[in-house]
């Protein structure tokens, strides 16, 4: 096995750190399951809920 730098092991030690939060995050969002149907609310409970889903299983799908 080859030996790898401090400061490389520090990398992959954070991006494992990262890697794990999306994955927490994956489990622990709330299901949004169909925008049809929901009532006319305000824009920024709307607007919460898209970046919600996009964070929760959007962008952390790269952690699986």
């Amino acid at each position: 096995m080859y030996p790898i730098s401090k400061n490389l092991s520090d990398r992959i030690n954070i991006l494992k750190f990262l890697l794990i939060i999306m994955v927490v995050f994956i489990h622990i969002s709330p299901e949004i399951t169909a925008y049809q149907g929901l009532p006319a609310g305000n824009f920024a409970e709307q607007f919460y809920q898209v970046v919600v889903y996009l964070i929760s299983q959007s962008i952390s799908r790269v952690a699986v």
